[in-house]
């Protein structure tokens, strides 16, 4: 997917900046449910590890939509959502292998009392979100 225009930029630039993105998976019943979470940008997908039995990883095995968006400004502007396919990723790393995740939340794993070989075993399951398209308001 291409990250045209000033939102696509400003997307971009926050895929590979921000700390916590806006994850919303939908429950069995059809209801939104947003949580935050920790995630890596690769380049195409928006990587999140999770607990193999946390409710999120539920919701996905039955609907792949999902949508992730970022925190606005004060004003409600500068705001941006991905809307995506989601899919668990059986192959991929554990976060242990993962350089780029443990470089962002290695403080927070710790902080977590947590190590990160005691992190990849709890947080074991890998989820990819493919964004299928974007919107927002142009940043100011």
């Amino acid at each position: 997917m291409e990250f045209s225009g000033p939102v696509g930029e400003a997307l971009l630039q926050k895929l590979h900046s921000e700390q916590v993105v806006w994850f919303t998976t939908v429950n069995s019943r059809g209801v939104p449910q947003p949580r935050l979470v920790w995630f890596v940008w690769d380049g195409a997908e928006i990587v999140v590890y999770s607990q193999p039995n946390a409710w999120k990883v539920r919701h996905i095995r039955t609907n792949p939509n999902v949508a992730v968006h970022f925190n606005s400004d004060p004003f409600g502007d500068n705001f941006q959502v991905i809307i995506g396919k989601v899919r668990i990723d059986g192959s991929a790393p554990l976060v242990i292998d993962l350089p780029p995740y443990l470089e962002k939340y290695r403080e927070g794993i710790h902080a977590l009392d947590m190590d990160e070989e005691s992190y990849s075993r709890t947080f074991s399951t890998a989820i990819r979100v493919r964004p299928v398209y974007f919107r927002g308001l142009d940043p100011i």
